[in-house]
């Protein structure tokens, strides 16, 4: 984080991806599979989501569920990875989309 802005506005970066796992790792805490992070996790989220979309980088998160795919669609990512069908399905029915099979 200390140098994100420096690294973000390298030309041709296209993706930046942010796992809970990994972040809290990197402070030493404990990942809660529920999603419930403690706030300096979510602060360093929210920090690279900021400057994602300032550089205009695609900001991938792993960590969505059925409970907040729905504001995540809608207040920020661009590229989800979910972490089960209910979430797929809740994001495909919110957005409207459908599967082509």
């Amino acid at each position: 984080l200390e140098v994100l802005d420096q690294t973000m506005a390298v030309p041709g970066i296209g993706m930046v991806e942010w796992g809970p796992a990994d972040m809290s790792m990197s402070y030493g805490v404990a990942r809660d599979p529920n999603g419930n992070y403690p706030k300096m996790v979510t602060d360093a989220r929210n920090r690279i989501l900021e400057v994602a979309k300032r550089e205009g980088v695609v900001f991938s998160a792993v960590g969505t569920n059925g409970s907040n795919i729905i504001d995540r669609i809608d207040r920020e990512q661009i590229l989800f990875h979910f972490a089960n069908e209910e979430a797929a399905r809740v994001g495909r029915r919110h957005t409207g989309r459908v599967m082509p099979y």
